[in-house]
């Protein structure tokens, strides 16, 4: 079933110092759900979605729960107005 899309599921960004090398810091970054993502991701699947898709960043923060697209062979590094999808495989976490 295909649900209307009623919202952007977000994620917030939280750094962690590892190393510093000079002046430098070296730091890990790992994308945290929230309330406004949680909210949308239930509203999805009450209405009935099998999947909710959305970005890499958002399938990192709310694993199991959110899909990403996986880029069309020969369009990995493309600027995003010439980006084409593939329709049968998605990441997930």
């Amino acid at each position: 079933m295909i649900v209307e899309s009623d919202g952007v599921v977000n994620a917030t960004p939280v750094e962690k110092v590892v190393g510093q090398v000079g002046p430098a810091k070296l730091v890990t970054t790992t994308f945290e759900p929230n309330r406004d993502g949680w909210g949308i991701i239930e509203r999805a699947f009450g209405a009935g979605a099998d999947v909710v898709v959305g970005s890499v960043i958002a399938a990192q923060a709310y694993p199991g729960k959110v899909v990403a697209m996986v880029p069309a062979p020969g369009f990995e590094r493309v600027p995003p107005d010439q980006k084409r999808m593939s329709p049968d495989r998605f990441i997930i976490y």
